[in-house]
């Protein structure tokens, strides 16, 4: 958390979830809206959205006495292999390995009952090391033995997913580049067929180490691309290491081209991440290693297994054995669990300041406002350096340690401030106590770490704990060195899970969450409430209106009424209120037990709600539940935290999208991982349009007060000229053309500007400039842009304004009545010209029975054929100009239809007028003549009659 403000990211993060919680489930009750605000914004223990901030030390893995370098003159350790990788620069020769890592090489090698070969199990923390554990066993075990006794390849090395594959391909690539004696192999979906592909895909010509396509892999092929002839010709080698996922291992084993990878010569099986691999999966997995060991001729004990992970296992006796026994089919004897170990950073005895200060004189000072760590021109990260924030560290330094060693670290700094804060904070006593709450408690959350290190946990003592972590973090002497106090932070978010509501009006919890007449909402779905235990309902809401209702079920004995459980059919619930109405069906309630069988003591009458008592809407599915999807909190948390991410430390931010901020997402499931990028993706380009349409509105408008005027002005001056006699006929004909151009131009901009010209002002909108044209990105070149990099993105921003067009119908072709858009939201509306000058047709307004309803239905009639406009976009009777344009679009079914009077003329039509009275339409146009003073019979009579009428023309014009 080195760059990052923890406090303001759990602000941020709290802020949006509960907004767009808020937004998501409107109300029209307003105490309801701000309970629902409260219990939210609240403790996570309570209903909160959002958890504490949690922190763990990040310490490092503890180092082994031995090297690679010692290894080898033990025998234990090829001397070539030490050598290459040292020459690579990949482990150099004399730096301790870490315990786990030297445990997997010796380990590997041991000798075990009838030559049988181990598994081994390695856990290690985060970024501790563990691909070393099985790389280097592995490697140091193909340099030692260079023949193969059969066929295929030596070592299989299986991932849960093709962007981990991705990942450790590269790494080892790194380590083998500049040898021969050990190959690698990319298997996935993803890898070309033969050369041709390959060079169409832009794959990179990779060193002999690595083989480029399947069919080099399968012998078929040189690696410079030439064709192999079996027949004539010896087949080409199959590498020895095939790195893929388990999905890929599947198919190879069922296709006959890929026999060639299956036989007698493996030596090696990896499963990276081994703790995806449970329940149904731990079993398939099993059986298809199974599979592999009898295609390729080989029992278990014949293989060397290996299977890592941070988080696998609980610590408990035995347990990893007996897991990766049963995952790997071995005796459990032969399974070995290496587990890393910490250990701490040492630190100097403590020099304190003169005199103590306290939290808040120590968020009140200037500390660090810019990056500890820069990229230079080659990518390379480097310790930032600047003289300011040096003079500026050294005079609050002094808070926490004392003076004389702040003044001797800022004159040797060589003005790199983490440097500075490394020499002078590990004698800060604040920052040793720090480091000795961490290790013992290993994690904790912010405020127990606050209440340990100021014995008190206001608002200064966390400001102060986390600006300590943050500047601990930071502080280092050399850009690849853990920092003085390594630590993470973690925070947990959850979507909304539904209300209830205590059903009892003397309800002991706070008043700030109670409803008129009931009691305390709370989350989720118990059926007691939180603060009084007594009986519970869900609280749903009209997602028409906002009104909202109480709703339960019944129990199976049907004599108690409960919470709704989740997914619960609609039409199936029961919906109440607390208000009574005419003709209303009472049922009495024990607020007490929920027992509606009239056998409880403390019974209320309840009323039941079939139509809604605000908008009146029948249908069932109308009514939801206070609950989100678990995929949309996601994506509000993610964007939310890339919004509050440092931007990229380097001049190349300024073309880089998002400015260059980094974020990796993670999923144990496969095929949530395969639909999360997509939607992040294009969760975060939405947001970023967005932010350019509203940006665009208020910086960079097509539309104001003087071009109205100006206008105005223009279509006088024409008038007037057009008045007089001495104009020649075609001077008459051309400055008719200029006014019947300036008067749609002025009709545009009354209300609000055309589409053309927006796209033309949006392209003055910088932030649009971090966007991909997505098309044109299939063809990047990552050399290109190291050489290019400014010209590439111009090149890019150009194309993205060509799209500008798509990316706005993205946002507007459509309304999204039950979606979140700028048009939802109100803060953007689309407007359609001419509608303001149309009246109501006379044999309409003659049919009208009384002059209150005339005048009520003139006053709304632009409003309300520009509201029947917009159910013809909702039908996706629009278009975006022309049929191509139409099919360009990324969501081209949904729009692009036409609408005729009373028919559906193909697929892609919608009639306007429906062939009942239930059609969307036809309904809101009897409910907006009932506003208007007519009764229903009337109303239903009126619509019927008037199907055909140039009512509905004149709206369609």
């Amino acid at each position: 958390m080195s760059q990052l403000d923890a406090i303001a990211l759990s602000k941020a993060v709290k802020q949006r979830l509960v907004d767009f919680a808020l937004d998501d489930h409107f109300v029209r009750d307003p105490k309801l809206a701000e309970a629902c605000r409260i219990l939210w914004s609240g403790a996570p223990e309570l209903g909160g959205l959002l958890s504490d901030l949690w922190i763990e030390g990040a310490f490092p893995a503890k180092a082994a006495d031995e090297s690679l370098q010692d290894l080898v003159e033990q025998n234990l350790f090829s001397a070539d292999l030490c050598n290459h990788l040292d020459m690579r620069k990949v482990i150099p020769r004399q730096r301790p390995l870490y315990l786990h890592q030297r445990d997997a090489i010796t380990q590997a090698q041991a000798t075990y009952p009838k030559d049988a070969k181990p598994a081994l199990v390695v856990t290690a923390g985060t970024g501790a090391g563990k691909t070393e554990s099985f790389f280097l066993p592995i490697l140091n075990d193909l340099y030692n033995h260079k023949k193969s006794e059969g066929g295929g390849v030596k070592c299989i090395i299986l991932y849960p997913m093709n962007a981990l594959v991705n990942d450790q391909v590269d790494r080892l690539y790194r380590w083998l580049s500049g040898q021969q004696r050990v190959t690698l192999f990319h298997f996935t979906s993803e890898t070309p067929e033969d050369t041709f592909r390959a060079n169409q895909d832009g794959v990179p010509e990779w060193e002999r180490c690595r083989m480029r396509t399947r069919r080099e892999a399968r012998g078929l092929e040189t690696h410079d691309g030439r064709r192999i002839n079996i027949i004539t010709s010896p087949r080409g080698p199959v590498p020895d290491i095939i790195i893929t996922n388990y999905s890929m291992l599947e198919y190879m084993l069922c296709r006959p081209q890929d026999a060639v990878f299956f036989g007698k010569s493996l030596r090696a099986i990896v499963l990276d991440e081994a703790h995806l691999y449970t329940g149904t999966l731990a079993a398939e997995i099993t059986l298809l290693l199974r599979r592999l060991l009898d295609r390729c001729e080989q029992a278990p004990e014949d293989v060397i297994h290996f299977a890592t992970s941070a988080t696998i296992g609980r610590d408990m006796p035995g347990e990893l054995e007996t897991f990766a026994a049963r995952l790997f089919t071995k005796d459990q004897s032969l399974v070995k669990v290496i587990r890393g170990q910490t250990t701490r950073q040492p630190l100097p005895i403590e020099s304190p300041p003169k005199a103590i200060h306290t939290a808040a004189e120590i968020v009140s000072c200037n500390w660090l406002d810019h990056p500890t760590i820069e990229i230079d021109s080659q990518c390379e990260a480097q310790l930032a350096q600047n003289n300011k924030i040096c003079t500026t560290l050294s005079e609050s330094l002094s808070l926490l340690v004392d003076e004389s060693i702040v003044k001797e670290a800022h004159r040797q700094d060589g003005d790199i401030p983490a440097v500075l804060l490394h020499e002078t904070l590990k004698y800060a006593p604040l920052v040793h106590k720090l480091e000795s709450i961490l290790w013992e408690c290993k994690r904790l959350s912010l405020h127990d770490l606050t209440r340990h290190l100021w014995e008190t946990a206001d608002e200064n003592a966390i400001r102060a704990t986390a600006l300590l972590l943050q500047l601990g973090a930071s502080a280092r002497i050399r850009v690849g060195d853990y920092p003085l106090l390594p630590n993470r932070i973690h925070i947990l978010a959850r979507p909304t899970d539904g209300l209830v509501i205590c059903l009892n009006r003397a309800c002991s919890g706070p008043n700030d969450l109670k409803l008129e007449g009931l009691g305390c909402i709370s989350e989720g779905s118990r059926d007691r409430c939180t603060y009084c235990q007594s009986a519970t309902l869900s609280l749903y809401r009209c997602d028409n209106c906002g009104a909202w209702a109480l709703a339960g079920v019944y129990d199976e004995t049907h004599t108690c009424l409960k919470p709704v459980p989740a997914l619960w059919p609609p039409e199936e619930l029961l919906r109440l209120t607390i208000n009574s109405y005419v003709g209303a069906e009472q049922i009495a309630i024990d607020s007490s037990t929920g027992r509606s069988d009239g056998k409880g003591t403390s019974g209320r009458i309840f009323y039941t709600l079939p139509v809604c008592s605000q908008c009146k809407t029948e249908d069932p599915k109308d009514w939801k539940a206070f609950a989100q999807l678990e995929s949309l909190a996601l994506s509000i948390l993610a964007e939310s935290v890339l919004v509050e991410l440092p931007e990229y430390p380097s001049p190349a931010k300024l073309w880089l999208p998002a400015r260059g901020r980094r974020m990796l997402v993670f999923s144990d499931s496969r095929q949530g991982a395969a639909r999360l990028g997509p939607r992040l993706t294009r969760q975060h380009e939405i947001q970023l349009v967005r932010v350019a349409i509203i940006q665009c509105f208020s910086k960079y408008p097509v539309v104001d007060e003087p071009v109205i005027k100006d206008l105005q002005t223009e279509i006088e001056r024409l008038e007037h000229e057009l008045e007089q006699s001495m104009l020649t006929s075609a001077q008459h004909q051309q400055k008719e053309r200029k006014l019947s151009q300036a008067r749609q131009e002025l009709t545009d901009a009354q209300v609000g500007g055309a589409i053309g010209d927006w796209i033309n002002a949006m392209t003055r909108v910088p932030v649009l400039e971090e966007l991909i044209d997505t098309e044109s990105a299939i063809n990047h070149e990552a050399l290109r842009w190291q050489e290019k990099a400014e010209e590439e993105w111009k090149n890019n921003v150009e194309r993205v304004h060509k799209e500008l067009k798509l990316l706005l119908a993205r946002e507007f072709a459509r309304p999204t009545q039950r979606q979140v858009s700028l048009e939802t939201l109100g803060l953007a509306e689309v407007t359609y010209p001419g509608l303001d000058v149309l009246q109501i047709p006379e044999n309409v307004s003659g049919l009208l029975p009384t002059i209150v309803a005339r005048e009520q239905l003139q006053r709304y009639w632009t409003a309300f054929l520009a509201s029947l406009c917009d159910t013809l976009r909702t039908d996706g009777a629009i278009t975006l100009g022309s049929d191509e344009e139409d099919k360009s679009y990324q969501f081209s079914d949904l729009i692009g239809h036409w609408c005729a009077e009373t028919k559906e003329i193909s697929s892609r039509s919608v009639r306007f007028v429906g062939a009942t009275n239930r059609q969307r339409r036809r309904r809101f146009a009897a409910e907006v003549l009932k506003k208007c003073g007519i009764s229903e019979d009337t109303t239903v009579a009126l619509v019927e009659s008037q199907k055909r009428s140039s009512t509905w023309k004149s709206a369609k014009t």
